[in-house]
């Protein structure tokens, strides 16, 4: 028995062309989703070894910081180290302790309590007069790109930032 052909075989031609065709477009877009899938997964991976690294090097610089000082006043050992860290640096406070803590290790600042207070951020809009804060949430690319800043009552991105950037060594307590 032979089966029922609905059209002419040019439309039957047709019809498994378009069905070809449909099948790459599938298998396109799946191995595209299965790229863009691998691309993401490396960008995070990635912008988590640069936060990584970010906070590391900071923590160096304030390492570096706190020993010359204590080179140049003569002191024998640091007691604590008192720290401001703005919303805006992106810094992780945790972080921050724990390469610190790594990092001043066989040093007069061994053992040495860690303080850290996070600055909010703080903005002042030009267009509506808008002060305040401004609503930020931690995300990876942050690390690397800045943020726009918005104001949160008129949109506008012409803003002075006030307070938030900061990453100050406030004190350092020692014995001498």
């Amino acid at each position: 028995m032979n089966p029922v052909i609905f059209g002419s075989r040019k439309a039957q031609s047709l019809r498994t062309l378009k069905g070809a065709a449909t099948l790459k477009t599938q298998c396109d877009t799946a191995f595209t989703e299965h790229l863009r899938f691998r691309i993401i997964v490396s960008m995070v991976f990635a912008f988590r070894k640069i936060k990584i690294m970010h906070d590391l090097s900071v923590s160096q610089a304030i390492a570096r910081t706190i020993l010359n000082q204590a080179k140049e006043k003569r002191v024998r050992k640091i007691l604590s180290v008192n720290l401001e860290l703005g919303e805006l640096t992106f810094l992780n406070p945790e972080q921050i302790h724990f390469w610190l803590k790594e990092l001043l290790k066989d040093t007069p600042a061994q053992g040495a309590k860690i303080y850290i207070k996070k600055i909010f951020s703080r903005i002042r809009c030009k267009k509506c007069e808008y002060e305040g804060c401004v609503s930020l949430r931690d995300d990876s690319f942050y690390h690397v790109y800045f943020p726009l800043l918005r104001c949160p009552r008129c949109s506008s991105t012409s803003l002075e930032i006030k307070a938030g950037r900061e990453c100050l060594i406030r004190r350092i307590r020692v014995s001498t």
